[in-house]
């Protein structure tokens, strides 16, 4: 089991490489909507086939959908905020974020696990996130290539943000 549920994590590792090149090559909001669309259905896979290898890769799908839409989405509250504005809209995102993930767990609760409603549901929560970015007027964040920060500049930039951030990934 616990193979299974690591697929999430290789597939969160592995779009911080890949979802900037589409990014780059078509753009935030279709790779915004492709990475939902896909999440979606990697969930009703889940649902379809009960296996330990399926659900491996469909929670790497996940994990990496999930990694692509949280960088999308905190890159678009990072342009279109201001330096005075930017840490409560990314701590108001990080609510709502925190309190879709308590939210999900107490879901468990609404239905048999074994069967598919709870995973269709999922899948209609994810496909709705989609909407209000297809429907906006507004132009999407110019793509800035990412650079690479090694652990010493990121101590030497924030000592208590790399040890605690560290630790947190100790921790789990």
């Amino acid at each position: 089991m616990g193979l299974v549920m690591s697929g999430y994590y290789v597939g969160f590792l592995s779009s911080s490489l890949i979802t900037p090149r589409g990014v780059r090559s078509v753009g935030h909001v279709r790779v915004f909507g492709a990475l939902a669309a896909l999440a979606a259905t990697s969930i009703l896979v889940a649902s379809l086939y009960i296996s330990p290898y399926v659900w491996f890769w469909s929670r790497a799908v996940t994990g990496f959908c999930y990694a692509g839409l949280y960088v999308i989405a905190e890159s678009w509250i990072n342009d279109r905020s201001t330096n005075e504005t930017r840490g409560r809209l990314l701590s108001v995102y990080m609510v709502v974020q925190f309190s879709g993930l308590t939210s999900g767990q107490a879901m468990l609760n609404l239905a048999d696990p074994a069967g598919f409603q709870l995973f269709s549901l999922v899948a209609m929560i994810i496909s709705l996130a989609v909407v209000p970015d297809l429907l906006t007027a507004k132009h999407a964040p110019a793509f800035a290539e990412p650079t690479h920060v090694s652990l010493a500049q990121l101590y030497r930039v924030s000592p208590l943000g790399a040890i605690g951030t560290l630790g947190v990934g100790y921790g789990t």
